[in-house]
């Protein structure tokens, strides 16, 4: 028997929580014990909601499932819901969203399955043009019935009532974007911003939904950078399911337009992310606005190396996560613009469904690659260029810059080095070293490169890192001066 929040109140606030006080001789019932429950429950989900947030804590990836063609994967994840509950998937569930889904007899047992109501229509989702929404939320299962006598002296035959309460979940493809995922117009100010103009932090709003975003499903022919990828292969951070794309016969990382229908699983643009206390920590002392708090890195005319390795903050299990602009050992990293006005930052690691720059062996190496805001997913794979700004106004030369990078195997890296009235003082460029390609990964082999420039006189202020053809796509591995 499932259960769920829908005819509960959200988030009960508006009185005092209540708990059972026990003394000698007093009688309790099943409602004193549900009360008992209910109070922790209550105090736990207004801890959850006013203290740590919500959103997805880690996993819950929607995944193409290769054995079901209409069908999507969820992954084992952590998530907390809108109204403070604890949403947690221990085994990949299947959801269908062909017409003829139906629920499982017992959902409940022999463990967790997905409750979601079926997409219902003739046509597969992906030729229906509409944008759908995969969400969870929390959900109840009553188990393990016992037999319990009936009341009174009569023969009646014994009832049956379910002895526990499991926590569980339900999975649906919504029309709409729930409001709670709706970003507000303008923004809420951002955490430097309240401390440094010294605001009060309001206490959020009940959301109107239980419902928490894992993927954004949009069916259509889209422009991406690759070459006709089997169905199911993971771009920057999406899915495409559907036909595999003709051959276009152009290098891989170029845009090309798709000539069927496909559908994009995009678990980046819309979902609601809940970062660990310890990774928020580590940002909050790396790359906030406060002075005082940020490492200012080397003092002008330090001679020792200074190494940026791109570890921090650990991606903890993320392909992929958007850091913009991304600040470490007193560097800025900013992407140069290309017109868009989106253009950002951030982080992705060395696999092949993170980044087309994979190079063998995957692993969770952490690299900094541009892309943009508005379509996360291909952060990691764009040829857009990179800043790096020096520390302060500068740093007076000698100044040597050099910086490890991963591209095309044909491709060539290379670094610029500028001062302060934009005026070039150095380049130095290296071809990359073929060193084959990650297994998924199209095209061909990928390479790493080391670019060093050196500048003998005058003052460096930032440095330009990209690819020289302008058109293969690249991530940085390290970034050292002196």
């Amino acid at each position: 028997m499932i259960k769920t929040l829908d005819d509960q109140i959200c988030c009960d606030e508006k009185s005092g929580l209540e708990r059972v006080r026990y003394f000698p001789r007093q009688l309790l019932t099943a409602d004193d014990m549900r009360a008992e429950q209910e109070y922790l429950r209550q105090r736990q989900r207004r801890f959850n909601r006013f203290v740590i947030g919500w959103g997805v804590a880690c996993g819950l990836e929607v995944v193409f499932d290769p054995k079901r063609p209409n069908a999507i994967r969820v992954c084992p994840g952590y998530a907390i819901g809108p109204w403070g509950d604890v949403i947690y998937v221990p085994e990949a569930v299947i959801v269908e969203f062909g017409g003829r889904f139906t629920d499982p007899e017992d959902p409940c047992e022999p463990s967790p399955r997905a409750m979601g109501r079926p997409w219902r229509g003739a046509a597969p989702l992906s030729s229906t043009g509409l944008t759908i929404y995969v969400a969870i939320r929390y959900a109840e299962c009553l188990v393990r019935p016992v037999r319990t006598t009936a009341p009174g002296c009569g023969c009646d035959e014994t009832a049956c009532e379910y002895s526990r309460v499991r926590d569980s979940f339900e999975i649906d493809f919504l029309r709409a974007l729930p409001t709670s995922h709706v970003r507000t117009k303008p923004a809420p100010p951002s955490l430097c911003q309240t401390l440094k103009e010294r605001q009060l932090i309001a206490c959020p709003p009940c959301p109107p939904e239980p419902w928490v975003v894992l993927a954004t499903l949009r069916p259509g022919r889209s422009r991406v950078p690759v070459v006709r990828p089997d169905p199911g292969r993971l771009i920057g951070g999406g899915l495409v399911l559907g036909r595999p794309r003709p051959e276009i016969g152009a290098a891989d990382g170029l845009l090309i337009e798709t000539s069927a229908p496909e559908l994009i699983v995009d678990c980046f643009t819309d979902r609601r992310q809940l970062a660990n206390l310890s990774l928020v920590q580590q940002q909050v002392v790396d790359c906030c606005c406060n002075e005082a708090v940020v490492d200012p890195g080397p003092q002008l005319g330090s001679r020792d190396l200074v190494t940026v390795d791109f570890e921090t903050p650990s991606l903890g299990g993320q392909l992929k996560q958007i850091i913009n602009p991304y600040v470490s050992n007193g560097v800025t990293f900013t992407a140069e613009s290309a017109g868009f006005g989106d253009e950002v930052v951030g982080l992705v690691i060395n696999n092949a469904r993170a980044t087309s720059s994979c190079v063998p062996p995957e692993s969770a190496t952490q690299f900094l690659a541009a892309g943009r805001s508005t379509t996360p997913e291909f952060l990691g794979a764009t040829w857009l260029k990179l800043r790096a700004t020096l520390p302060g106004t500068g740093l007076q030369a000698p100044v040597t810059v050099t910086v490890e990078m991963q591209t095309g195997g044909d491709s060539t890296g290379r670094v610029q080095l500028f001062d302060v009235a934009n005026t070039l003082l150095a380049t130095g460029t290296q071809q990359a070293t073929p060193m084959g390609k990650c297994p998924t990964a199209q095209g061909d082999d990928r390479g790493r490169a080391t670019v060093t420039a050196t500048v003998a006189t005058g003052k460096v202020a930032y440095a330009i890192i990209d690819e020289l053809s302008q058109g293969r796509i690249f991530i940085v591995d390290k970034f050292t001066f002196r």
